[in-house]
């Protein structure tokens, strides 16, 4: 069965999409790719532009495990920005064409280049020589001073006087309430900062960005790291930097992640928004699923096998294979699977 993944890689720059190709028998000469786009007049990608004719694409590949890998730059992946979902096909040197249907991934594009040049800073004006007369500050006569005159002497017989006694009763108590204030602020702090049920101070907001999953899988995690990581994306609503995650991890060989890509393509409660795709594709969700279903996820053996079941798959003998996959599904004690199987008045 034809299957592809496209999505941009960490390691590729902007505007550049790598695409896997699986199911290729005949892996020995070049890649020829036709892009069909519904809905329009000019619907087939040709080397420039959308145009009516057909067309194919010649790129280089490489091989990449069990796939051929090709990369797409920016003059095609510019075109197809705004498709959300297409009709490949694929051929080898002219040879007979495969044909499947892919929902178009998010690829980020490279920043417009084109802005004006900064305008050049004008030249430096020459300075007017100026010369100026000194200006004359007035001289300010200092006030005559006048003489000290000599205190009385203190007399013997004079009351002392006290500082307490010139202390208007007013005074006295605005001095004892400001007391009373700082008091009783100091204790309401040592309240607050002992208390026992005191909140913890707030820590800060997580942020997913592409900027984040970029230095995530710039240090290669393995399966089950790169899952968990996905999992957090997908729970905040980020399903198109999840997938990116998520296909890392299938490629190590994690099932999960290949479970977690095939539910995203699944019509089978099919969400736009938890899915990064704009349209569900039985053929792709198949495709995944069976990647987990064959390291024995129960739960990938099940979903499988009610997909291929249903008759929206394109494969021949896809119902007994469905019927196959669920009885793996229920030989593991998956209970929808028996009762699958008993629906369809078969045992294990």
């Amino acid at each position: 069965m034809l299957r592809v993944e496209a999505e941009q890689s960490m390691q590729d720059g902007p505007g550049w999409c790598r695409l896997r190709i699986f199911g290729l028998e005949d892996r020995s000469g070049a890649v020829e790719l036709m892009f069909r786009r519904p809905g329009a007049s000019q619907i087939y990608l040709g080397p420039l532009d959308w145009q009516e004719s057909e067309s194919w694409l010649e790129l280089p590949a490489e091989p990449d495990a069990d796939a051929l890998l090709l990369r797409l730059g920016p003059p095609h992946t510019l075109r197809l920005a705004k498709v959300s979902n297409v009709e490949l096909r694929v051929r080898i040197a002219g040879g007979t064409e495969q044909r499947t249907r892919l929902p178009w991934p998010r690829i980020v594009l490279p920043a417009d280049n084109n802005a004006a040049s900064p305008a050049a800073a004008p030249s430096a004006l020459p300075r007017a020589s100026v010369q100026t007369a000194p200006v004359a500050q007035p001289t300010l006569a200092a006030p005559p001073r006048e003489p000290l005159r000599a205190l009385p002497p203190l007399r013997a017989d004079a009351p002392a006087v006290s500082a307490k006694a010139d202390r208007t009763p007013l005074t006295a108590w605005a001095g004892l309430g400001l007391l009373g204030v700082l008091v009783l602020v100091g204790l309401l702090g040592l309240f607050i900062a002992w208390r026992p049920d005191a909140e913890p101070a707030s820590v800060p907001a997580r942020v997913f960005s592409e900027e984040a999953v970029r230095g995530f899988l710039a240090a290669n995690p393995d399966g089950p790291s790169a899952t968990a990581e996905a999992s957090l994306y997908q729970a905040a609503r980020h399903p198109d930097l999840a997938l990116l995650l998520y296909r890392h991890a299938a490629r190590r060989g994690e099932p999960k992640a290949a479970l977690a890509i095939g539910r995203m393509y699944d019509p089978e409660g099919f969400d736009a928004a938890r899915s990064p795709f704009a349209a569900p594709d039985e053929d792709q969700a198949a495709s995944f699923y069976e990647q987990a279903a064959e390291k024995g996820d129960a739960e990938a053996q099940l979903r499988l096998g009610r997909l291929l079941l249903s008759g929206r798959t394109s494969g021949e003998a896809d119902a007994e294979r469905g019927a196959l996959w669920l009885k793996r599904a229920a030989e593991q004690g998956n209970a929808e699977a028996r009762a699958a199987l008993a629906r369809l008045g078969k045992t294990q």
